[in-house]
């Protein structure tokens, strides 16, 4: 797993090269809501649109562990654009699926509210990650609302908020973000990176990494208890590009550094966690 993580490593620098090489990139007439890679968006003009292909993701089995995996999922979206309006299905994987509204407002905002489906431990993977009987943590449906803001013009450069909530047993997550998006440009082509910071309630953090006494007496890990407040920070950077009408090529790669807190956790195995995905999607 280390020869793995060695590898999502030298995807990141090699990443940041094409980054620091890239002055710009063709245009096209696809014309999002902002031209940003990470925001989803298949539409060209009013009505239905969407996506349909798979991804080769390399991850950890769960947030925090060491031990890390290739998966094949399916990757895709499903939208209706009415002007700066879109209703979206995007995710076709059951973990991390989201259904909502995404609106631009004047230009510079972008807003997002809708619901999301999010798996944190699932037993079987903590299984393979060689921690056995330790309970599933559940499947949640979590609201979400985010809101991005443009830095000067055309969205080089932006700063967002994400907010979610569920259950008492989830509780709630902030996500503060600013990105750069490179080469000035209409479509939602091209490389972006970001920056993050997550922060979670008392329930959220000990939901992902919190061991309770009967987790402990079940799977041996020690009982800890976590208070909330600053969970990690990290760079995520992504690639996106149409190498045809209907075909798009993603590459995502990230790395995530946990606080000290969170690291005392015997479910975090690793102080920093990385990952690594590419996507073949046929856009219609």
């Amino acid at each position: 797993m280390r020869i793995i993580k060695k590898l999502e490593i030298k995807l990141i620098l090699k990443m940041l090269s094409i980054v620091l090489c890239t002055n710009s990139f063709a245009e096209t007439n696809h014309l999002p809501l902002v031209p940003l890679p990470s925001v989803i968006d298949y539409t060209n003009g009013n009505g239905w649109s969407g996506g349909v292909g798979f991804k080769v993701e390399s991850a950890a089995a769960f947030y925090g562990s060491n031990h890390y995996e290739i998966y094949i999922k399916p990757e895709g979206a499903v939208q209706w654009r009415n002007g700066d309006n879109i209703i979206f299905w995007e995710g076709f994987d059951l973990n991390y699926t989201e259904l909502g509204w995404r609106g631009l407002i004047k230009e510079k905002w972008l807003l997002e509210v809708g619901a999301r489906h999010e798996i944190v431990i699932p037993s079987s993977r903590s299984e393979k990650a060689g921690i056995d009987q330790l309970t599933h943590r559940g499947s949640h449906i979590l609201g979400f609302f985010e809101t991005k803001y443009s830095i000067g013009n055309g969205w080089e450069n932006w700063v967002s908020g994400r907010f979610m909530g569920g259950s008492n047993k989830y509780g709630w997550q902030a996500k503060v973000e600013a990105g750069h998006s490179f080469g000035r440009r209409l479509d939602n082509n091209g490389v972006e990176v970001i920056l993050f910071s997550i922060f979670g309630n008392k329930d959220n953090l000990n939901n992902y990494f919190g061991v309770s006494e009967f987790d402990s007496t079940a799977s041996g890990l020690q009982p800890i208890n976590l208070e909330g407040g600053y969970r990690s920070s990290g760079l995520n950077i992504i690639y996106r590009q149409s190498m045809s009408k209907h075909i798009q090529i993603i590459a995502k790669a990230g790395i995530e550094l946990y606080s000290g807190e969170i690291e005392k956790s015997d479910l975090v195995g690793d102080a920093s966690e990385t990952s690594a995905e590419i996507s073949v999607v046929w856009a219609f």
